[in-house]
């Protein structure tokens, strides 16, 4: 009996990995933050590009996708990802 509670215990530390999530969605929040302080003030690459909107847009746009890339390979359980590949590429999830 003990040994199952054990077992169930882990399984849901595992399924849930509440510090992994927090990190991961504090590296985005600081990477985010750091993009709209330079947007905002024109620092680097927005004080002198001319469509600074697009600039932003596309760095917002690679640290979701970075960060979600990161998710996905420490987080989500692997039957969870291959699903979410299979679905990605059309397939019906097995």
């Amino acid at each position: 009996m003990l040994a199952a509670i054990a077992a169930l215990a882990a399984g849901c530390a595992q399924i849930v990995r509440p510090y992994d999530r927090w990190r991961l969605f504090s590296t985005q929040r600081y990477r985010l933050e750091a993009e709209r302080l330079s947007f905002v003030h024109g620092l680097g690459d927005y004080g002198s590009a001319a469509d600074a909107d697009r600039v932003l847009a596309e760095r917002v746009a690679s640290t979701v996708r970075t960060v979600t890339d990161e998710w996905r390979a420490s987080v989500v359980p692997e039957s969870t990802a291959r699903a979410m590949e299979e679905v990605r590429a059309g397939a019906s999830p097995t």
